[in-house]
C-alpha cells in the first residue's frame, strides 16, 4: 500500500524531491549516452547537472550528518593532494568535481520523500534494463561475450547493472512477482554477457544477501558459483584476455608509487603522471611492450594513492560513522536491499578503480541514497533553521563548480574536436580551457 500511495503523491513533491527525480533522469541519460565521456554528450549532461546540483544544495532543509561532513573532508583532502602534487591540474579539477556531484546526489537522495523515491528508482531500473538490451544486441552482433553495449567498457556496464537487482525488491509493491523474476533474469544475463568477473562475483554476493537463510541460499550459491565458472570458461575460450590476471602486478606498482607519496598522495587524476617510472613489461600476440599504469584497478587502492593515507583514513571514518548508524535498531542496514547494494558495490570496487568513472559514481550515489531512504524516513533528519539566503549562495557556488569542473573542459574539447586541427582551433580551445594540453601538443609537433 505504501508504494501505491507513493505513486499517487507525485503531484505534491517538494522542489528537492523533484530535482532528485530529475537527477536520476540526467544520470540515466548519461549512462545511455555511453557514460557521457565524449565531449559533446558530457557538455549536454554537465549543463543539466549545473541546474540539478544548484537546486539540490539551495533547497536543502536539513543539517548535514557527521558522516557527510567527513565525506566532504575526504574531498577537501583530495584538493590538498592536487595542490601539493601539481601534476595534472585539469584531471584533478574534473575528478574532484565528479566527487562533489556524487556526494551531493547521495545527500539529497537519502532525504527524498516516498513519491520521488519510487519515481527515481523506476527511472534507474528502466535505464538498467535498456543497458542490458544494448549488451544483448551487441553480443548477438559480435557473436561473443565481453561487450559493453551502450558503454565501451563492459566492466562499467556491469558496475551499473549489478545494483539494479536489489532495486527490484524496493519496487516490489509496484512490480508483480513474475515480472520481477523476468527482470532479474534479464539483468543477470546482461552481466554475464559483459564477461566481467567482478560483476559476476558481485551478483553472487548480492544473491547471498537477498536469499533467505537455509537450503535456498545454499542451493542458490552453489548454482550461482557453477554458473559463474561456466561463463568465465566460455569467455576465456571464446575471447582470451591477455590482461586477465595482470592486476597483482598493477597493484604492486601502484603501491610503489604510493610509498613515494605516503601522506600527500599523487592527487586526483595524477596517477598516470606519477607512475611514469613504474612501467610494466607486458607480452601479447604482437610482442613485448611497456604497460603504463593509469588506474589502480582497485578503488580503495586508488583513493590511497591519490589522497594518501590521510584521505583513506578519512574515508574509513566516514564509512564507520555511517555503518554504526545503519546498524542501530531500524537503521538503514536493517534493509536487505541496501545491504545487497553495498555488497555488490564492494565487490566491484575491490577490482576496479572507479574514482574517475563519473557515471558509475553518480549512479551508485543515487541508488544507495534512494534505497537507504526506503528504510530511513526523511523526517528523522534534523531540520535546519535559518534563512534561505546562505543556501542560495551555496547552491550558486555548487552550480558554478560544476560549470567550471565539467562543462568548461567539455566545451574546450568540443571546440577542439569540431573540425580539422588548426592554429585558430588551438587558440579557441586554449581560450576556453588553458589547462587543456592536447591542442598545445599538436601545435608543438
Amino acid at each position: 500500500m505504501e508504494s501505491c500511495d507513493a505513486w499517487k503523491m507525485g503531484r505534491g513533491m517538494k522542489t528537492a524531491d523533484t530535482t532528485v527525480v530529475a537527477a536520476a533522469v540526467v544520470v540515466s541519460t548519461a549512462a545511455l549516452l555511453g557514460g557521457a565521456f565524449d565531449p559533446l554528450p558530457r557538455l549536454f549532461v554537465g549543463g543539466f547537472l549545473v541546474v540539478v546540483v544548484g537546486v539540490l544544495i539551495g533547497s536543502r532543509q536539513t543539517r548535514l550528518t557527521g558522516e557527510e561532513w567527513v565525506a566532504f573532508a575526504v574531498i577537501a583532502r583530495g584538493v590538498m593532494s592536487a595542490v601539493a602534487s601539481r601534476g595534472a591540474p585539469l584531471a584533478a579539477r574534473e575528478e574532484i568535481t565528479v566527487w562533489v556531484v556524487a556526494l551531493c546526489l547521495w545527500i539529497a537522495a537519502r532525504r527524498v520523500g516516498a513519491a520521488a523515491r519510487q519515481w527515481a528508482l523506476a527511472v534507474i531500473l528502466g535505464a538498467t534494463v535498456m543497458l542490458v538490451f544494448g549488451v544483448v544486441f551487441e553480443a548477438v552482433g559480435m557473436r561473443g561475450v565481453r561487450v559493453g553495449g551502450f558503454l565501451e567498457s563492459p566492466n562499467l556496464t556491469a558496475s551499473l547493472v549489478v545494483v539494479g537487482l536489489p532495486v527490484l525488491l524496493v519496487l516490489s509493491g509496484t512490480l508483480g512477482p513474475r515480472l520481477r523474476v523476468v527482470i532479474a533474469a534479464v539483468l543477470v544475463s546482461g552481466i554475464a554477457l559483459t564477461g566481467s568477473r567482478a560483476g559476476m562475483l558481485a551478483v553472487l554476493a548480492t544473491a547471498a544477501v537477498l536469499l533467505s537463510k537455509g537450503k535456498a541460499r545454499s542451493l542458490g550459491l552453489v548454482l550461482g558459483s557453477l554458473g559463474i565458472v561456466a561463463v568465465l570458461v566460455w569467455r576465456f575460450l571464446s575471447q582470451p584476455d591477455v590482461l586477465a590476471w595482470y592486476r597483482p602486478a598493477i597493484w604492486r606498482a601502484v603501491l610503489q608509487v604510493w610509498m613515494r607519496h605516503p601522506f600527500a598522495g599523487v592527487g586526483p587524476g595524477g596517477l598516470a603522471d606519477a607512475a611514469g617510472p613504474e612501467r610494466l613489461l607486458h607480452a601479447d600476440h604482437v610482442g613485448q611492450h611497456q604497460f603504463l599504469v593509469t588506474y589502480a584497478e582497485s578503488s580503495p587502492l586508488g583513493l590511497l594513492v591519490q589522497t594518501g593515507a590521510v584521505g583513506l583514513l578519512l574515508a574509513a571514518v566516514a564509512t564507520i560513522l555511517w555503518l554504526r548508524k545503519g546498524k542501530a535498531d531500524g537503521g538503514a542496514l536493517s534493509n536487505p536491499p541496501l545491504r545487497a547494494v553495498l555488497a555488490g558495490i564492494i565487490v566491484v570496487a575491490a577490482f576496479h578503480d572507479l574514482w574517475s568513472a563519473d557515471v558509475v559514481l553518480w549512479w551508485w550515489a543515487l541508488t544507495v541514497g534512494l534505497v537507504e531512504a526506503a528504510t530511513k524516513p526523511a523526517d528523522t533528519l534534523e531540520a535546519k533553521p535559518g534563512h534561505a539566503g546562505p543556501r542560495v549562495v551555496l547552491g550558486l557556488a555548487g552550480a558554478l563548480l560544476v560549470l567550471w569542473g565539467i562543462v568548461g573542459p567539455a566545451w574546450a574539447r568540443t571546440l577542439w574536436q569540431s573540425g580539422e586541427p588548426s592554429v585558430r582551433r588551438v587558440e579557441g580551445a586554449i581560450r576556453a580551457e588553458p589547462w587543456l594540453d592536447v591542442p598545445l601538443e599538436w601545435r608543438t609537433r
